[in-house]
Parts: C-alpha cells; sequence; structure tokens
C-alpha cells in the first residue's frame, strides 16, 4: 500500500511537471512567433496611430503589467530609431517597476532620460541585444513578481486582506529588506516588531 501510494505521488509530481514545462513552452513559443493575441485595450489604444516616441509612452503610461509584456517582441519602429519594443520596455521599468537590473543580471550599459512633459521622466534603454531582449521577454513571462522591492512593497502595501505567501517571500529575499533588516538589528530596536 506504501509503495503504490509513493508511486502515484511521484506520477502525480511528474505529471504535473510536464503541464507546467508544456505550458511555459507554448506560451514562450507563441511570444518568439508574434501569435499572441492583444488585448481589445491595446489594439484600441493602436488603432490612435501615435507616431511619436512621447505619444507611445503616455499611451503605454495607462497599460497593465501583461498589457505591456505583449509588446517586448513588437520591432515596428516609431520614432528616432526606437522600437516599440523598447518604449514597452522603458514603460515597464518606470511604471510598474520591472526589475530590468535583475532580468538582465546587470545594469544596462545605457540609459537615456526622457521628460514626458508633466512631471514624469521616462528610462529608456538604447543599444540593448537579441540576448537581452529574449533575457527581459523571459523573465517578464517566467519569473511571478519580476519587479523591484519598490513595486513588490507596493503590490503588499495594497493586498491588506489577502496577501499571496509568494509575495510576501519575494519581498523578504530582496537587498533591501536584508538591508533595513541589519539596520534595526544594529539599532536596538525589539527584534518581535512585526515587518509587514
Amino acid at each position: 500500500m506504501d509503495k503504490n501510494f509513493r508511486i502515484l505521488t511521484i506520477a502525480l509530481i511528474f505529471s504535473g511537471a510536464l503541464n507546467i514545462a508544456f505550458v511555459a513552452a507554448f506560451i514562450f513559443s507563441s511570444v518568439q512567433q508574434g501569435r499572441v493575441s492583444l488585448p481589445a485595450k491595446v489594439v484600441h489604444s493602436a488603432a490612435k496611430l501615435e507616431t511619436t516616441n512621447h505619444q507611445w509612452l503616455t499611451t503605454m503610461s495607462q497599460l497593465s503589467f501583461r498589457e505591456l509584456v505583449s509588446f517586448l517582441t513588437n520591432r515596428e519602429l516609431v520614432e528616432e530609431g526606437y522600437s516599440k519594443r523598447d518604449l514597452s520596455i522603458a514603460a515597464l521599468v518606470a511604471f510598474h517597476h520591472f526589475n530590468i537590473d535583475k532580468a538582465l543580471s546587470g545594469t544596462p550599459a545605457e540609459v537615456r532620460t526622457m521628460d514626458l512633459g508633466d512631471g514624469r521622466n521616462v528610462e529608456i534603454f538604447p543599444g540593448l541585444g537579441e540576448d537581452q531582449y529574449e533575457a527581459i521577454v523571459r523573465y517578464a513571462y517566467e519569473e511571478k513578481w519580476p519587479l523591484t522591492a519598490l513595486g513588490i512593497f507596493q503590490l503588499l502595501q495594497k493586498s491588506h486582506d489577502v496577501r499571496d505567501e509568494s509575495l510576501v517571500q519575494a519581498f523578504l529575499t530582496t537587498p533591501e529588506f536584508f538591508a533595513l533588516q541589519l539596520f534595526f538589528q544594529k539599532s536596538g530596536f525589539p527584534q518581535d516588531i512585526p515587518v509587514l
């Protein structure tokens, strides 16, 4: 009985892992081949015929994280040599706290700042190579919380009632949290103060 239960458990775990791998491969393949259908909001926004970087970034500032991710494979040029994927990366970083440093395993070599005119500045990352774009797409789709510590913290602040334990764990592993924890330990504050 015990042996059969163990075999059944291993088979179920293996089956679940295969299903997850197949779904991830399908999504990644669809993204690479441009077969992902865009949400109606994105299609409607694109129908406005934005022609400048400023217009595209202003439109992209209103899109959700997943809607912006759908632009990460769009190589269509907009203005001054920037493509829609360049602008979507800039919008993800500026408006959704996408962790580009972690996606690229380091800081991008070149960063330019664009003023949107309403007090918001957006950093654009020119000169990214194809392997870097692929790393960004992979990180955006495969990572459960592809955000900076600030982005994760803001999500935690919004989810007071029901918190995803993986979101809490993602925050507890950030360098910023470790720095704060070390600061409080060295300053002599009581250790039993709840963190989140």
